[in-house]
């Protein structure tokens, strides 16, 4: 888990980490948000920490490439969330930087990153 300079709160976390060939599951919380959409992203690269309106960026989103992107409504609750790693070996060791973004009212929100290595 990463957080960069801490104005993110900690809502993202994984229940166990990702292998290749399984299910890999994820929680969002998105508690104190009115109804909307969560997505969540994986990418290439980490990123110290770049400001937004929504937080601070943790994933280098201009530069790497976009791995895997999940989408899912949310009603101001933690939302699971899960995605099949493909069962490649050459993904093993392979690492990916993960971030969410939860929207509703009070304003769209990003989450602490999650940087992972893949098979292991």
């Amino acid at each position: 888990m990463r957080n960069g300079s801490g104005v993110n709160p900690l809502t993202l976390r994984q229940t166990a980490p990702p292998s290749v060939g399984h299910h890999w599951k994820m929680i969002l919380d998105c508690r104190g948000h009115a109804p909307g959409l969560a997505y969540v992203a994986g990418f290439g690269a980490p990123l110290a920490g770049h400001p937004t309106p929504a937080g601070e960026l943790l994933v280098d989103a201009f530069a790497s490439r976009r791995l895997f992107w999940l989408v899912a409504p949310h009603s101001g609750v933690p939302v699971p969330f899960a995605t099949l790693v493909p069962r490649n070996v050459g993904l093993i060791g392979r690492a990916l930087f993960v971030q969410v973004l939860c929207t509703g009212a009070p304003r769209m929100q990003l989450s602490n990153a999650l940087d992972v290595i893949l098979g292991r």
